[in-house]
């Protein structure tokens, strides 16, 4: 099952370029984000599996943290406003990423940041961009992130916290609407994803932030009378429950996708629906895929 899926998972979004976008109906912002997105959860699938053939485990829960927060993505953006909610996705990822650029470009000694900046705007010229240069696209996707929040700060008089109100709304691509969803917790209880979020997300803070190294090692008292001590690495091979917590989730999303860009279940490759019906238990109640 685990070698097979990212292939079969690959294969399924071929069918969508292959099938849904023609000279006359042409991918748009949205489509990128969605397939970009589900073609990262699948890459971290096959990097989880290929992780644990190794039994070199323990970082696997990162990874699994970083697909549980794309799955969330999914949730919140097929729940309803997909054009909307994925538009300001691939916004705020494209105004990052060139903000970023500036403050690495701003960072650097002038000759270096010239040299830098010169290999950078001649990708974006020869990119389908309508931008010339980097500053230009920091500028256009800048505009283009603030303008998200446009319609909700009219609604607050303007600005982006209603008046009288303790609580302060943040500027993310999820909170375009301004209802304080300004973290990941808020986003997966907006996507009634609260006991994914609590139970599998949130336990796996402590390896993103590298501060669980010790729970890799047992430390063992050989000898008392010689004061023998034997410090050994554990492997932490890991069941597979992660890879299969993994290819369930982004087996959802593959059939939510699926019924996004109206493609039957059966004309998934490989006959994925059969394969890859798997259960997920999060509150000991198992829930079957869709």
């Amino acid at each position: 099952m685990s070698s097979s899926f990212p292939k079969d998972a690959n294969s399924f979004i071929a069918i969508i370029l292959d099938n849904k976008f023609t000279k006359t109906n042409q991918m748009g912002i949205s489509d990128i984000s969605i397939i970009t997105l589900l073609s990262s959860m699948i890459d971290k699938v096959e990097t989880i599996s290929v992780l644990q053939e190794a039994k070199v485990t323990s970082e696997v829960k990162s990874i699994l943290r970083s697909l549980i927060e794309q799955y969330i993505y999914f949730e919140y953006i097929f729940e309803k406003h997909s054009l909307d909610r994925s538009r300001s996705y691939f916004i705020h990822q494209r105004y990052e990423m060139f903000k970023n650029v500036k403050k690495m470009l701003d960072s650097c000694e002038k000759d270096e940041s010239l040299r830098i900046k010169k290999r950078i705007d001649s990708i974006i010229r020869n990119d389908s961009s309508d931008c010339i240069n980097a500053d230009e696209a920091f500028t256009k996707y800048r505009n283009q992130f603030n303008d998200l929040f446009t319609r909700a700060k009219k609604k607050n008089g303007g600005t982006l916290n209603p008046k009288g109100s303790h609580q302060k709304n943040k500027k993310k691509w999820f909170n375009i609407d301004l209802d304080f969803t300004n973290t990941v917790y808020d986003l997966a209880k907006k996507a009634h994803q609260l006991t994914l979020y609590q139970c599998l997300y949130n336990s796996g803070s402590m390896t993103v932030h590298g501060v669980n190294a010790t729970a890799n090692f047992n430390v063992e008292k050989l000898d008392d009378s010689k004061e023998l001590t034997e410090i050994s690495l554990i492997s932490g091979y890991d069941e597979k429950e992660s890879l299969r917590l993994a290819i369930a989730l982004t087996m959802r999303t593959i059939l939510k996708v699926a019924h996004y860009y109206n493609i039957k279940k059966n004309s998934l490759p490989n006959h994925m629906t059969t394969k890859y019906k798997i259960n997920i238990d999060f509150n000991r109640n198992q829930q079957e895929l869709p």
